[in-house]
């Protein structure tokens, strides 16, 4: 089953994109992803346990780039809004990973993963689907701050599914 552990912006920065007249709704919503992987199902409460021992300051980022990544996602052709890449994201990152390590049913191609877009290749951004070029966003949102009080375990189970919240300190 695949997780993530994601991260949401703040509700009047997602009020905002969510007026945008191109943007297509999903079932995971507007977030950045922490990191991806793969486990089984019963593993779930043993990993929420896990990433509930994390200890992790609250931080702010904030939106410093609009740009397509290439090949970002082929059906929803989503442009990105990068997020500054602070200690505080990174060592958040960095401590995901490594709680996520243990739980993956598939350690070569995790493994495969951390080198090609983990730990210091990792680029935090929000997606949005359904935008493809920057003129297509009529307000600036460069410079934006966002706060990170928690972060999200969710489950593709069919659609996304809430597993857990965690609150950073």
């Amino acid at each position: 089953m695949r997780y993530l552990a994601c991260i949401r912006p703040n509700g009047s920065l997602v009020e905002k994109l969510m007026k945008e007249p191109k943007m297509v709704r999903t079932d995971i919503g507007l977030h950045c992803t922490l990191w991806g992987f793969n486990t089984f199902e019963y593993y779930e409460s043993e990993l929420v346990e896990s990433f509930s021992k994390i200890m992790a300051d609250h931080f702010s980022t904030s939106i410093f780039s609009g740009e397509k990544f290439k090949n970002f996602d082929s059906e929803l052709n989503s442009y990105v809004l990068l997020l500054l890449k602070n200690p505080e994201f990174c060592g958040l990152h960095a401590k995901i990973l490594n709680a996520s390590r243990g739980f993956d049913k598939e350690e070569v191609l995790f493994d495969r993963m951390v080198r090609a877009i983990g730990n210091s290749k990792y680029n935090p951004h929000i997606a949005l689907p359904g935008i493809v070029k920057s003129s297509d966003i009529k307000d600036n949102y460069i410079g934006k701050d966002i706060n990170v009080s928690s972060y999200e375990l969710l489950k593709k189970k069919g659609t996304w599914k809430h597993v857990h919240t965690f609150d950073l300190k």
